[in-house]
């Protein structure tokens, strides 16, 4: 069953982090769209490890809604909106980045390099555990001596652009 379906009419389910391992399912009134925006009615929300970091270990003082990575279908638009559609299949990035260098993304981008021919990849992460994972996935280590010729930058964390902006050749 899914949060849309347990809701009363014009309300949805969140996941609300009210503590340190305690979450709550309340019901929300559905937004009314303004005329330049679209209601989404989602269908899938991954759980981020930044998610599990939360649930384990902050006191989430504003009662944070937990789940930011989602897709769906656009159910409504506003008068202003003429570049998409109802029943339009969307991802919603809602701004809030991970910071985790060798979290999915990361992974992702560090795969796709590998089968581009890359010889050697380079990747830092604040959780060491995100980092042994991708050495046995199929990374080596190396030592960074005079920089590298490209970055990609999974984090959006900006002390991770600025790394990338120092190490990258010119």
């Amino acid at each position: 069953m899914t949060a849309s379906e347990d809701s009363a009419p014009g309300f949805n389910r969140c996941v609300i982090l009210k503590a340190v391992k305690t979450i709550e399912l309340p019901e929300r009134p559905v937004p009314t769209i303004q005329d330049a925006e679209v209601l989404i009615k989602v269908m899938r929300t991954g759980i981020c490890g930044s998610d599990i970091y939360c649930y384990n270990n902050l006191d989430a003082l504003h009662r944070m809604v937990l789940g930011h990575q989602s897709d769906g279908l656009i159910a409504q638009i506003g008068n202003k909106v003429t570049d998409q559609h109802v029943g339009q299949k969307v991802v919603i990035e809602p701004g809030f980045f991970c910071k985790s260098g060798c979290g999915p993304l990361g992974l992702i981008a560090m795969k796709v390099a590998k089968s581009y021919g890359v010889a050697k990849i380079i990747a830092f992460d604040i959780e060491p555990a995100r980092v042994e994972f991708a050495k046995s996935y199929f990374m080596e280590e190396h030592k960074l001596a005079y920089g590298v010729d490209d970055t990609i930058d999974a984090t959006g964390a900006e002390v991770c652009l600025q790394m990338a902006v120092l190490i990258t050749k010119p």
